[in-house]
């Protein structure tokens, strides 16, 4: 659940805020000031969803770590009379 919430979070704030602010940007009509702030704020919504979806990794190979080390898979084997 945890990490539905985490990729949940980036993704929209990537559709709310960085998008708009990455299209604004690119326009380039603004003032160097306004730009700046705008390329300052993406910059930090890249962390924030590089930090979120690090931890989606982690949480989603921690839960495949735990599941594998506890359930034992027999091997198929195949009979002797089927081998030719």
């Amino acid at each position: 659940m945890l990490s539905l919430i985490a990729a949940a979070s980036a993704i929209g704030l990537a559709r709310v805020r960085t998008i708009p602010n990455a299209s604004r940007l690119g326009k380039a009509s603004d003032s160097p000031e306004e730009q700046s702030r705008l390329a300052r704020r993406i910059y930090k919504d890249h962390i924030y969803c590089l930090a979120a979806m690090t931890l989606v990794l982690l949480l989603q190979l921690g839960a495949h770590g735990k599941r594998s080390r506890h359930r034992e898979v027999p091997v198929p084997t195949t009979p002797q009379s089927a081998v030719l």
